[in-house]
């Protein structure tokens, strides 16, 4: 599943935090700092706070943060229904209340489903006091079982994770089961060790670094804080590379142009005898007219969002999904596939794909068209072979 989501543009660093409400009212502060550089995820420090003012300076307001809820305030309930908008998951868990209240995450694990619930209020509030202080919040996830994914990564028996004062208990099939604890311990995540009390912050963190999808229901300023990180790293190099290229074709455009020229105008004999270099330097002047008309009018070429599409696609894909073949601005059938003069089509965007479980497609076709720049998504026929395998192709169309 790691391996399963590549792009270009990535988050180099996080903070993992949790918030964790106990018994008595009192609130405590897990940070975990992690860095990625190419394919290694990098635990550089851990802090645990019981003051609100004192974590707050302990952060650097350039990296981003990944926000997790968890103790007491936290409502878990399960599902019976494969529902994927927001009201209805949940009217489905608490039939008395207002939706727009409260923010959740759902779990899934083979049929079993539960929804994780907390008010919106109290994560409004965290997140207001961080904001505050230019702290940017990019996630948000509800519950311990956020820490779930990560145990084949761990030292210890597969088979249960262990937290502060709680325990993950995993069983195939099966939804995780949040158990008593007796503390926290010493665990091992690759070459490096840290106290258990820290993993749910780790688990977010690394979430969000590696792009494992992961949706927190009524919760958009969250979602578009994360494309705005983004979003500054792509602009500036897309600019730069847009550039480069466009330079780098003019100059060789160019050199061959005089080249020719000179080649000409050194022979001292009349034009009709270089008729054929004339012809060249024709040729080659309608060649650099058209290429500069490609580059400009197609915004594959020139400084774009592609990477910025490839992203949004790759976060809001959900697990059970095998992206086949993703294309951003297909080029138009109707031109042969010999001709170098191409037009794409720069409002539309192809998927194909396969998954067992056509609620997993549902899902992601809910997510893509609540995403601001799609208008909308059309589905092509979907085709299931006799194993249940289903394969699918969705066309987006997006916004002018």
């Amino acid at each position: 599943m790691l391996n399963r989501i590549r792009a270009v543009w990535e988050l180099s660093q996080v903070y993992g935090l949790e918030c964790y409400l106990d018994g008595h009212q009192k609130e405590a502060y897990y940070l975990v700092q992690v860095v990625k550089k190419g394919s290694q995820a990098t635990i550089t420090s851990t802090q645990h706070f019981d003051n609100w003012e004192t974590l707050l300076g302990a952060i650097d307001p350039t990296i981003p943060v990944a926000l997790v809820f968890n103790g007491r305030g936290i409502i878990t309930k399960p599902l019976k229904t494969n529902a994927m908008d927001w009201v209805e998951l949940a009217q489905e868990a608490l039939p008395n209340a207002n939706a727009e209240d409260l923010v959740g995450q759902v779990f899934d694990e083979g049929t079993e489903r539960q929804l994780s619930l907390l008010r919106k209020s109290v994560a409004n509030d965290k997140i207001a006091m961080l904001e505050a202080s230019k702290i940017k919040v990019i996630a948000l996830a509800v519950g311990a079982w956020n820490a779930a994914w990560i145990a084949p990564f761990l030292s210890t028996s597969n088979s249960s994770i262990p937290l502060r004062n709680q325990r993950i208990a995993l069983a195939d099939g099966a939804l995780p089961k949040l158990l008593p604890n007796a503390g926290s311990e010493q665990v091992s995540i690759g070459d490096q060790t840290i106290d258990s009390g820290f993993l749910l912050a780790f688990s977010i963190a690394l979430k969000v670094l590696l792009k494992v999808p992961s949706l927190t229901y009524n919760s958009d300023q969250i979602n578009e804080n994360y494309n705005n990180a983004l979003l500054v790293q792509r602009t500036n190099v897309a600019f730069i590379s847009g550039g480069v290229f466009l330079l780098v074709l003019a100059l060789l455009n160019f050199f061959a142009f005089m080249y020719l020229r000179e080649a000409v105008a050194s022979g001292g004999v009349q034009t009709y005898q270089y008729q054929q270099q004339l012809d060249q330097i024709k040729a080659l002047e309608q060649e650099i007219q058209r290429k500069q008309q490609l580059a400009g009018n197609n915004s594959v070429l020139a400084p774009s969002k592609v990477s910025f599409y490839a992203d949004e696609i790759a976060w809001t894909m959900p697990s059970g999904i095998k992206l086949i073949k993703l294309n951003i601005f297909p080029k138009k059938a109707d031109l042969k596939r010999q001709e170098e003069n191409y037009q794409f089509e720069k409002g539309i965007i192809t998927i194909e794909g396969q998954t067992r479980k056509s609620a997993n497609l549902n899902l992601w076709i809910k997510q893509l068209e609540s995403l601001d720049w799609v208008e909308k998504v059309k589905v092509l026929p979907y085709k299931e072979d006799r194993t249940g395998l289903g394969t699918f192709e969705l066309v987006l169309q997006l916004r002018p």
